[in-house]
């Protein structure tokens, strides 16, 4: 496998385990309508980095702290979520005071439940909401599910042409994906599937089914490809691999792949050594061996040798900038005695001995010409094993004296959302690949503690652009059960070879409900309030009204619809749960909106 491919997949793997590590657990109340109560802390069982698993109970505790100067009476802290998935036991907590300056806590203040079946990736976000006699504070927290512990960890390709171990035009190709179950848990019926937009390319095998993966078992997945004329050797692609209960479709996994087009290793898959590849003297020289490949069809063995005798092959490379070397390696030798060395311009980094299957290796490299050795060397006496060693998969992290250059436009994303309009809507970004080299790219959204946010996500986690190629990036927006107000994050982009991180900063405004177009405010009478069994609607100088009262929640459902006729109109809220709501006011055109607490 190419060493940028394994980078891919190791910084996705490094960003889904860091995401679900990110909880510094501060609330992050991204909205509230006072200044003077706020959340100091919300914590998840009790734990300062938990985990969100499928299945699992959480329990919330939370701290408010009152920084005015005036008392807050009749508190409740209700706490909700828009995801299906979630199942509260206990949602509300009271608190009847909390004094000027005081902090309050309440521990396992809301429990709930999320399904088994919730997908693999899903963000959940919570609504942290508090009522009181004179004002409200809001706070949201979202996480992102861990549904298994299953993790893609390798990929290669088989190369069926022109076994130059690149996929290339008009030919059938098989890509095997590593798949490990880290869990100690079995996971039963996964269904496999592989698909791709690539022009040029069709998925040519069938979905797999997986019977049972038992936890630490790792199973390999292949998929089949075929390419013709309209696909451009060399070119960089895209792959989604899905791993779903065969059952119910719940996605256990979904990772987007970049398969390499350019190949920055050698990997002796068409059965040639290079010829810059030389060994030394009159020692037996390194030879091909099919029998032995880490992957495609051939490894580099070591020379057949006696007790105090060595096999070397050395190879020059020049490094356009500071980067690394990698490499697999398998030695079967008499432990601690017959070695296999690897230099780097004569400089011994590593050395190894006794029985071992394939294992990678990397060392940094710094830019200019080098020189890599690889040595076996065998003592006086003893034969152990194969008496020999293998090498394959030597790969530098610099395959172009290029650096790749990404553009992103626009530069930041700034989005004005009516309240009239649909919760769930797109924006775009186009990303540009300014080099003449192919270039791999990770996108994280956060906020500004690295927590994961619940109203935007980007379609496309990770991926590749090929030398001068465009490509747009889809934003998806739900502002579902999220309050008025504005909203930010930022994506932040990373580039394989950049030290340069992009950041786009991403604003949400999101309008409130409230409406007034030709009736003032002023113009309708709402009480009392706060509320226990009615609230009544008066029109000022005794007009009359011929309209609807709606009232809504802080979530914006619907809890009590009514014909509003006459001077005054009566209003049942005894059946509504104590809190805050909105009661709208709608005749034609003409609408107005007024906040009530029910007590």
């Amino acid at each position: 496998m190419h060493l940028f491919s394994r980078h891919i997949l190791k910084f996705w793997l490094i960003w889904i385990l860091g995401l679900w590590g990110f909880k510094t657990l501060q609330a992050q109340p991204t909205t509230r309508f006072t200044d003077a109560l706020h959340f100091s802390s919300i914590t998840l069982n009790g734990e300062a980095s938990p985990m969100i698993e499928a299945g699992d109970t959480l329990v919330f505790s939370v701290h408010v702290n009152n920084a005015g100067n005036e008392p807050f009476q009749n508190c409740q802290l209700t706490v909700t979520s828009v995801n299906p998935h979630v199942h509260f036991l206990d949602s509300t907590e009271y608190f009847e005071y909390i004094a000027p300056g005081n902090e309050y806590a309440l521990h396992s203040c809301a429990t709930c439940v999320l399904d088994e079946e919730i997908a693999d990736g899903d963000i959940v976000t919570f609504t942290f909401l508090i009522t009181n006699n004179t004002e409200t504070a809001i706070a949201y927290r979202s996480y992102r599910v861990q549904s298994f512990r299953l993790s893609l960890t390798d990929y290669f390709v088989i190369d069926n042409g022109n076994r130059n171990g690149l996929v290339n035009s008009n030919e059938t190709d098989t890509i095997f994906f590593t798949f490990h179950n880290e869990g100690t848990s079995e996971i039963s019926n996964i269904t496999f599937t592989m698909q791709t937009d690539e022009p040029g390319i069709q998925v040519v095998s069938t979905p797999m089914l997986k019977e049972m993966l038992y936890g630490d078992e790792t199973f390999v997945f292949p998929a089949i490809i075929s390419t013709n004329s309209q696909f451009i050797d060399g070119h960089t692609f895209d792959v989604e691999i899905t791993a779903a209960r065969q059952s119910s479709g719940t996605i256990l996994n979904r990772q987007f792949v970049s398969i390499i087009g350019i190949s920055n290793c050698t990997d002796f898959a068409a059965g040639v050594i290079p010829p810059e590849m030389y060994g030394e003297g009159t020692q037996a020289s390194w030879f091909l061996d099919n029998a032995n490949a880490y992957s495609d069809f051939y490894s580099l063995r070591s020379g057949v040798i006696t007790h105090y005798d060595s096999s070397t092959v050395n190879m020059p490379v020049t490094i356009h900038h500071d980067g690394e070397i990698s490499f697999m390696y398998r030695v079967s030798s008499e432990n601690n005695y017959d070695w296999l060395y690897f230099y780097i311009d004569g400089v011994q980094k590593a050395r190894w001995s006794g029985q071992g299957d394939w294992t990678s290796v990397s060392y940094p490299i710094l830019e200019g010409n080098h020189i890599l050795t690889w040595r076996y060397i065998k003592d006086q006496s003893v034969n152990s094993g194969s008496d020999c060693v293998w090498i394959d998969d030597i790969c530098l992290s610099n395959y172009d004296e290029e650096l790749p250059q990404l553009a992103i436009s626009p530069t930041s994303i700034d989005v004005i959302h009516e309240a009239e309009e649909s919760p769930c809507f797109e924006r775009t970004l186009q990303f540009s690949n300014e080099s003449g080299v192919y270039l791999l790219f990770d996108n994280e959204l956060c906020d500004e503690n690295n927590n994961p946010v619940g109203w935007v996500s980007v379609a496309t986690p990770n991926g590749s652009l090929n030398a001068h190629q465009q490509r747009n990036i889809t934003l998806n927006f739900n502002t579902s059960g999220f309050f008025a107000g504005d909203y930010t994050t930022a994506l932040r982009v990373t580039v394989a070879g950049l030290d340069t991180t992009f950041i786009i900063p991403i604003t949400l405004h999101k309008a409130a409900k409230i409406d007034d177009h030709t009736m003032s405010a002023q113009d309708l009478h709402l009480y009392p309030n706060p509320a226990t069994q009615y609230v009544t609607l008066e029109m000022s100088e005794g007009e009359e009204m011929n309209g609807s009262a709606v009232i809504t929640d802080l979530l914006g459902r619907v809890c009590h619809q009514q014909k509003a006729e006459g001077t005054q109109c009566r209003i049942p809220v005894a059946d509504l749960p104590t809190g805050m709501y909105f009661l709208t006011y709608q005749d034609g055109g003409k609408t107005v909106t007024k906040k009530f607490l029910k007590d």
